[in-house]
C-alpha cells in the first residue's frame, strides 16, 4: 500500500520540526495513539488502537526515525502487530519552503499490511490510512493556530 500525502502549514520549519520530534504531541495528534514511549534517541515503542470495517484491535509496535536532516527531512520505519495482524512499513518526510512564507510537509512510503486485517479490511485500508494521515494534519494545524 502506497502512502502518498501533502499539506501546506502557515508556519514556519522550525516550529514544524519541533511539533514533529515532539513524542507526547505526535501521541496527542495521530488517531488511536494511546502510547508512544521512547527507549533509545529516535526510537520508539507505540500501542494503537486501529479499527478497519469490523476488524478493530490494539496493535504494538516500534517506531524509529531515521536520516535526520534537520529542519528539512527524514525517514520514519514502523513496524507492528496485534489482533492477529501485522503492519510495517517505512516513510519519507520532507518540509519544503514556499514562496508565500507557508512549509510544504510531503509523507511518500509504503506499507506492508497482513494477517487478519488484510483479508477482511482490505478495500478499507487505503481509505483508513487517508482519514489517519487527515486527521493528523489538521492535529497540527490546530496546534500552530492555537
Amino acid at each position: 500500500m502506497k502512502i502518498d500525502a501533502s499539506h501546506s502549514f502557515a508556519t514556519d520549519k522550525t516550529r514544524l520540526w519541533n511539533l514533529l520530534m515532539d513524542p507526547a504531541f505526535i501521541k496527542k495528534s495521530l488517531p488511536g495513539c494511546e502510547e508512544l514511549r521512547s527507549v533509545e534517541p529516535d526510537k520508539y515503542e507505540a500501542i494503537m488502537r486501529v479499527g478497519v470495517g469490523s476488524v478493530k484491535g490494539t496493535y504494538r509496535g516500534r517506531v524509529e526515525i531515521s536520516a535526520k536532516d534537520p529542519m528539512s527531512s527524514y525517514k520514519l520505519q514502523a513496524q507492528g502487530s496485534g489482533s492477529g495482524s501485522f503492519v510495517k512499513g517505512g516513510a519519507t518526510v520532507r518540509l519544503t519552503d514556499q514562496a508565500d512564507g507557508k512549509v510544504v510537509m510531503t509523507l511518500e512510503g509504503e506499507a506492508q499490511v497482513g494477517g487478519l486485517i488484510a483479508r477482511v479490511g482490505q478495500r478499507l485500508l487505503d481509505t483508513v490510512s487517508r482519514w489517519m494521515v487527515s486527521e493528523f494534519f489538521k492535529q497540527i494545524e490546530k496546534e500552530i493556530r492555537s
